[in-house]
């Protein structure tokens, strides 16, 4: 299923089946153990995501801009890349990995049980 120039803030959820996702508003989505794959082109405190799985990978493309305020947690494997992340501590504890950038309200709120996170700050024209 597909569906494109929607024009208002989405809420999406799938339970195995993959989910992606490119908008410049806000976002709430979920999955299972599907994959879910964002691209959010203008994260905002106004316009804010919010993503969870169960146990599937949740692969995130973000603006590479300066103190972006993100926060991720898993279980599983948890990777940043970009500039804007560069800097930022992965603090494993009790089995589950995290990270913080910036203060809330957050632009970016990710979340796994146990799948992967990666997250990725790229520059604005590859952002797909």
């Amino acid at each position: 299923y597909k569906r494109q120039g929607i024009k208002r803030d989405l809420k999406a959820r799938t339970g195995s089946g993959r989910l992606r996702v490119t908008t410049g508003l806000a976002l709430s989505a979920q999955t299972e153990s599907g994959e879910l794959r964002a691209v959010l082109k203008n994260p905002t405190v106004a316009n804010p995501a919010r993503l969870a799985t169960e146990t599937g990978e949740l692969r995130v493309d973000l603006p590479d801009k300066p103190e972006i305020a993100i926060r991720a947690r898993t279980a599983g494997e948890l990777r940043l890349e970009g500039s804007a992340l560069a800097e930022v501590p992965i603090v494993a504890e009790g089995g589950v990995s995290s990270v913080q950038s910036g203060k809330g309200p957050w632009e970016l709120d990710a979340r796994s049980k146990g799948g992967l996170v990666e997250i990725r700050a790229l520059p604005a024209n590859e952002l797909r």
